[in-house]
């Protein structure tokens, strides 16, 4: 061995025949290549060992590099991690809030029984011979239709229920005038609704709902429409106005009473059909807390609670990504900086367009040494946020160092 490549060997700390410590197999067979690799002396050596050792390497490199390729592709981006925790963390809060509503507002109908009264008093407003004046008298069957102007209605409603309930009722007044065939009363000819009030609450007191209101019919625009009607069209018609009252639980409307007036007639009349003393059973929505309802809530604050640690494992992630480095990214960093001029960077990876056999050195002062016998650059393949490769190419060799976070995080845990 020339004494030139002596000296030159000697520069890496790895191919010392006497080692102060001891290492693992694979260490030494990495040691025995290299210096096998790097010897151009021609002295004699053991070929089969040489070749035992050598294969052995080979296949332990090859056996790393498929394990490293699998991590490679299980491995996740920032993007995708930031991506991954806020989609949880949304789809959690949403499908807890969905559990946590929906479980308040567990509900069932259950028939609530009352029994109720009704009641209707008019007051007839009749022409005067003076225009400006009006009349208003008692209802009775013998005022001319011509000469009404107007129905003044009190209505009154009164209802018992059996029990206290969450009730919210309201009710609205309509009227219905129809006019329908003389001698066919389902053959409707015209109709047309006009609403005298509008919806208003009603009163309710501890098992008991009371209504007392006034409203006003026109009478006279109603019967000049039918009278106007009947001389245009046909004669064989007949026409009536009814007037509804309707209550509102907010599930169901039904008729609390009703008022029917003949139009076109001589004499006014009134027919009022209102309850008395009836019973009835109304479909009322109560809450329902069960044992569905309580798996509900609890499942809705895990999801609530699993949201929450998403968002905080993001903000750290976040936070720690753009306040400091990491130690793999610091020492990155540092051998990029320091060594800047003799590191050539492969951008989109690294490629040799032939096989060859793959030598890894455990630091990067070793990869520095082969580096300097090899007299090439260092080609500095940066596979993805937690791995990079430092590589000297040879005519048939790769010298590779490993530079990855799950490594140093392992040195630091050691120590």
């Amino acid at each position: 061995m020339s004494k030139k490549n002596k000296e030159a060997i000697k520069k890496f700390h790895f191919v010392e025949e006497k080692e102060e410590s001891p290492k693992s197999s694979y260490e030494k067979d990495n040691k025995v290549n290299i210096k096998t690799l790097l010897n151009d002396s021609g002295e004699d050596t053991d070929t089969q060992l040489f070749n035992e050792r050598e294969m052995a390497i080979i296949k332990e490199n090859l056996k790393d590099e498929k394990e490293n390729n699998f991590f490679k592709k299980l491995y996740f981006g920032f993007k995708f991690r930031i991506g991954l925790l806020l989609g949880i963390a949304l789809i959690c809060f949403i499908l807890g809030s969905f559990c946590i509503v929906k479980s308040l507002n567990s509900t069932k109908m259950e028939p609530l029984q009352y029994v109720e009264n009704a009641d209707a008093t008019y007051k007839v407003c009749v022409s005067t011979e003076d225009p400006y004046l009006t009349n208003c008298v008692d209802y009775s069957n013998n005022i001319p239709t011509k000469d009404v102007n107007n129905i003044q209605v009190d209505f009154s409603y009164l209802a018992h229920f059996e029990k206290e309930a969450d009730l919210n009722l309201t009710y609205h007044i309509e009227a219905i005038n129809r006019i329908y065939d003389k001698f066919d009363s389902s053959k409707i000819l015209y109709e047309n609704k006009d609403m005298l009030m509008e919806k208003s609450p009603i009163s309710i007191h501890s098992t008991i709902a009371d209504l007392d209101t006034n409203f006003q019919i026109d009478f006279r625009k109603y019967n000049d429409f039918v009278v106007d009607y009947q001389n245009k069209y046909t004669m064989s018609s007949e026409s009536s106005l009814e007037v509804i009252v309707y209550a509102d639980n907010g599930e169901e409307t039904y008729e609390l009473g009703t008022m029917n007036i003949p139009l076109g007639v001589e004499k006014l009349v009134v027919f009022k059909n209102f309850p008395k003393q009836q019973e009835k059973s109304m479909k009322l929505l109560i809450r329902d807390w069960n044992d569905k309802s309580t798996i509900e809530i609890i499942l809705g604050c895990m999801l609530m609670l699993a949201g929450v640690f998403a968002i905080v494992n993001l903000t750290k992630l976040v936070l720690t990504t753009i306040s400091k480095k990491t130690e793999y990214e610091r020492r990155l960093s540092e051998l990029l900086t320091t060594y800047d001029r003799i590191i050539v960077e492969a951008r989109g990876g690294y490629e040799s367009n032939i096989i060859k056999k793959t030598i890894k050195v455990p630091t990067f002062e070793d990869l520095l040494d082969a580096r300097e016998i090899l007299n090439k650059p260092i080609i500095f393949s940066r596979v993805n946020n937690i791995k990079s490769e430092f590589i000297v190419e040879d005519d048939d060799k790769l010298y590779k160092y490993v530079l990855k976070e799950v490594d140093i995080q392992k040195e630091i845990s050691n120590h």
